[in-house]
C-alpha cells in the first residue's frame, strides 16, 4: 500500500463543524487509499464548470482551494 505523505492535506476540518467536515471527506474516500480519494476530489473538480462553482463546491465539501 502506498500512502500520500508528501502531499499537503487538501481537506480542512474547522473546529466548529468537524463532524460535517468528516462526513464530507467520507463522500470522496476510496477503500483503496489516499491516491484514489484525491482522484475522486479531482474528478469532482473537473465536473465544476466555472470558478464560482468550484469555490462554492470546495467550501461546501471542506476542500482546501488555493
Amino acid at each position: 500500500m502506498i500512502v500520500v505523505v508528501l502531499v499537503p492535506q487538501i481537506f480542512v476540518r474547522p473546529t466548529d463543524v468537524r463532524k460535517q467536515a468528516d462526513e464530507s471527506k467520507m463522500r470522496f474516500a476510496h477503500i483503496d487509499g489516499d491516491h484514489l480519494t484525491y482522484l475522486n476530489v479531482y474528478h469532482a473538480y473537473k465536473q465544476s464548470e466555472c470558478v464560482l462553482q468550484i469555490k462554492r463546491c470546495c467550501r461546501s465539501h471542506f476542500v482546501f482551494l488555493l
